[in-house]
């Protein structure tokens, strides 16, 4: 027998749709977009879709979109969780600005920030086995440039893709 699956109710989930349809426009390649969330997944995770479809759009090879979309994700959610502590009093605010020769994103929280320099390396063997703490290593991996500012509440990222062949 399984555990009973937890339901948002009907009203409440069409309310986050009708609020994020409002609030997260569609990107248009080479204008820069702002987004302005709730410190929530479901919101980050519409922005990351975003962004994403306009990274195909302009054309960007596969490697690349993955690489941009675990970036995104994994940047979004140490927003949300860590930075912003789920509060749903502060948002997270992301600057996306996609070309078909190169994207940029900044996404900043309203947290206390952090050191970059202080987080353990993941690869270090008391690490290895631990469940956390590899998100700022795969963003920086797989982002071209990776930088910190504002204490460690923003964070830059810069992509240059393989362009996908002409036929």
């Amino acid at each position: 027998m399984s555990a009973p699956k937890r339901r948002i109710g009907r009203n409440s989930a069409a309310a986050v749709r009708r609020a994020v349809r409002v609030t997260i426009p569609k990107i248009m390649v080479a204008k820069p977009v702002h987004f302005s969330i709730p410190s929530d997944f479901a919101s980050g995770g519409l922005v990351q879709k975003r962004i994403i479809d306009a990274v195909e759009r302009s054309g960007y090879d596969d490697d690349s979109v993955f690489g941009i979309k675990l970036a995104v994700d994994e940047a979004l959610i140490n927003a949300i969780k860590h930075g912003n502590k789920l509060n749903p009093s502060k948002r997270v605010h992301v600057q996306a600005s996609i070309t078909p020769r190169r994207l940029e994103i900044v996404i900043e929280d309203e947290g206390r920030g952090f050191d970059r320099n202080c987080v353990p390396d993941p690869t270090c063997a008391e690490n290895l086995e631990k469940p956390c703490g590899r998100g700022i290593l795969l963003m920086e991996a797989y982002m071209d440039r990776v930088e910190w500012s504002r204490g460690g509440r923003r964070v830059k990222m810069v992509k240059k893709p393989e362009l996908r062949p002409t036929t």
